[in-house]
C-alpha cells in the first residue's frame, strides 16, 4: 500500500538529511527530524498542537519547563502556546514532529 509506511525504515533511508516532510497538506504537517548527539531544537511555543514522536534513539523533552528522558515509541501532545524544546541524548536519534495546523506560527523562545 502506497500510505503505509515504516517510520524506522525510511528514518534509515533518509538518515543523511538533517529534516524532511512525509507530508504537508491542509490540516497537518508531519515533518521527521534527524538529530545528532546534543543537537537541540527550540525552545519554541507554537500557536497550533504538535504532537511528538520519538522514532529512535534517546530524546529529551521539556514541555512548560518538565523534562522527560524518551525512547523510541514515546509520544507527547504539545498545546498551543506551551513552550517546548527537543535533545538528542545519543547519536542518531530521529523525532517526528506532527504539525496542526501545518503552518500555525512558530516562535523561538528564550528559556525552557
Amino acid at each position: 500500500m502506497k500510505n503505509v509506511i515504516s517510520l524506522q525504515d525510511i528514518a534509515h533511508d533518509r538518515r543523511d538529511q538533517p529534516s524532511y516532510h512525509l507530508a504537508s497538506e491542509k490540516h497537518l504537517r508531519i515533518q521527521v527530524f534527524n538529530l545528532d548527539e546534543d543537537e537541540t531544537l527550540g525552545p519554541w511555543a507554537c500557536d497550533g498542537n504538535v504532537l511528538i514522536t520519538v522514532v529512535d534513539g534517546v530524546i529529551e523533552m521539556s514541555i512548560d519547563a518538565e523534562t522527560q528522558r524518551t525512547t523510541p515509541l514515546w509520544q507527547a501532545v504539545v498545546l498551543p502556546h506551551q513552550i517546548f524544546g527537543l535533545t538528542a541524548r545519543d547519536a542518531g536519534a530521529v523525532v517526528q514532529l506532527v504539525w496542526a495546523p501545518p503552518f500555525a506560527e512558530l516562535r523561538e523562545v528564550s528559556e525552557r
